[in-house]
């Protein structure tokens, strides 16, 4: 099947993901594995997120996929920035 810049392959990805995620957001990595994150931020060459259940855990930054991840979230609502710090709101 034809799949022009990846986004069939994003489409599946966050279709199956909206249930688990709920309006967290959706991290998808580079292995075609993603994980959903209540907040995310950049650090030590690390991408450290809080999962849904509020887990502290991370992924080496050049695993996630920045661009499929941006899309996934943006066709949730969501708007995906990098950042250097987690949100205030934890």
């Amino acid at each position: 099947m034809y799949r022009p810049n990846g986004r069939a392959k994003v489409d599946a990805v966050a279709e199956a993901a909206d249930e688990a995620v709920g309006k967290g957001f959706l991290l998808v990595l580079r292995n075609g594995t993603h994980h959903a994150a209540t907040d995310y931020w950049l650090a030590d060459g690390y991408l450290e997120y809080v999962s849904l259940d509020r887990t502290r855990s991370h992924v080496p930054a050049e695993a996630l996929d920045l661009q499929n991840t941006v899309v996934a979230n943006s066709r949730r609502g969501l708007p995906f920035v990098l950042r250097s710090a987690p949100t205030d709101t934890h």
